[in-house]
């Protein structure tokens, strides 16, 4: 249920992509608490919601991985450096 600025488009592609689901939202934008509980329910209880709930553990492995952000960072650092540096 994305809130602010960009969280609708990550929420868009999280969909897009069969990890995320949407919740219906009443014509003004706002979210029912029927929708969220139909939304829940199906994603968390629900035989239709299993392979989201295997996708979320797929991208827990991913998201918690500190190493592997870490060293996303420090190539941007050294990718930056070496425009800086004139060598790209």
């Amino acid at each position: 249920m994305p809130m602010v600025a960009d969280q609708g488009l990550n929420a868009k592609l999280l969909c897009e992509k069969g990890i995320g689901f949407h919740v219906q939202s009443n014509d003004d934008g706002a979210y029912s608490q029927d929708s969220i509980a139909m939304s829940l329910r199906f994603v968390m209880a629900g035989q239709e919601g299993k392979h989201l709930r295997y996708q979320a553990a797929e991208m827990q492995t991913i998201f918690a991985d500190q190493d592997l952000h870490d060293n996303y960072i420090e190539e941007f650092i050294n990718y930056i450096s070496t425009l800086r540096e004139g060598k790209v």
